[in-house]
């Protein structure tokens, strides 16, 4: 069991909290805990959650990032099971190809499969899958007085549901077992509509949800009056490239993250940005694929 010391931090940057110790568990068969380490233990993956859930102060953090294998893909059923500290990403690179997706991502791919299980993530699906909960068929558990359980539905069903949305509090995940979803191809029919105030936006989302299982709206909030809650609304489907007809051409690889410092984050730039990223586009609707 290797120890270390880090400055962790979670994905919204704040706030930062010191654990007095950090286990790097690196293999499913060992334990991750100290004799005396039966309080104020904390599991973590990529830090990806917001606020301080995968944080712990002067506490014991279980860094599970090493634990990031693929065990068994059964590819007839679409079922997979892998450790605890595997992302999204690879789980995708793995498993799309032959067909089959992850059936709830959320706004990143960065995330480790046993973070996923902890905060219950949902995705732009939410509507038509619900979250990813849903999908866990078993996981083994790891109590913090070293003791190794199977949870399921029918296999300590109590401890498995207060795991799934638990943010780690029950124990530590070493291995879980999900469902995955058939993928006709790798691709999204894509549409972003351009609306101008909050009652477009409910009239667009009630037919957009009856239709497309993947929605999301970027909304301008720092629009007044008439124009309060306008935004550009995309939705999707699974699409094959091949059969669209996309009008407006192909890719539509959409807009890239980058970091911005928080000084350069105020009331003028705000406005500046959404703005600018309201008027990019020009039409009313664009249509790609993704």
């Amino acid at each position: 069991m290797n120890e270390l010391i880090l400055d962790y931090e979670s994905f919204g940057r704040y706030p930062k909290l010191a654990p007095k110790k950090v286990h790097s568990w690196n293999w499913r068969s060992q334990s991750p805990f100290d004799s005396n380490d039966y309080s104020d233990i904390l599991p973590r993956g990529y830090g990806r959650s917001y606020g301080d859930s995968c944080l712990v102060e002067n506490g014991v953090l279980i860094d599970t990032t090493p634990l990031n294998h693929l065990i068994n893909f059964d590819i007839e059923t679409g079922i997979l099971t892998a450790e605890a500290g595997i992302q999204f990403k690879d789980i995708i690179d793995f498993t799309l190809k032959k067909g089959w997706f992850l059936p709830v991502t959320p706004g990143t791919k960065l995330v480790s499969l046993a973070g996923a299980i902890a905060n219950d993530v949902h995705g732009k699906n939410h509507h038509f899958a619900g979250t990813f909960g849903r999908f866990v068929i078993e996981f083994e558990l790891v109590r913090s007085n070293g003791d190794r359980i199977i949870c399921s539905k029918t296999k300590n069903p109590n401890t498995f549901y207060a795991t799934i949305g638990g943010l780690g509090l029950t124990g530590t995940i070493t291995w879980a077992k999900v469902q995955l979803i058939k993928m006709p191809s790798a691709y999204l029919y894509t549409e972003s509509i351009k609306y101008n105030c909050l009652d477009d936006f409910f009239e667009i989302n009630t037919q957009s949800e009856k239709e497309f299982p993947y929605t999301v709206s970027w909304v301008d909030c720092s629009a007044s009056g008439k124009s309060l809650g306008r935004g550009i609304y995309n939705r999707g489907r699974n699409a094959n490239p091949v059969n669209e007809n996309v009008p407006d051409g192909f890719p539509n690889n959409g807009m890239k993250p980058f970091p911005i410092d928080y000084p350069l984050i105020n009331e003028t730039t705000v406005k500046a940005f959404n703005f600018t990223f309201y008027n990019k586009q020009l039409r009313k609707i664009k249509k790609g694929i993704t």
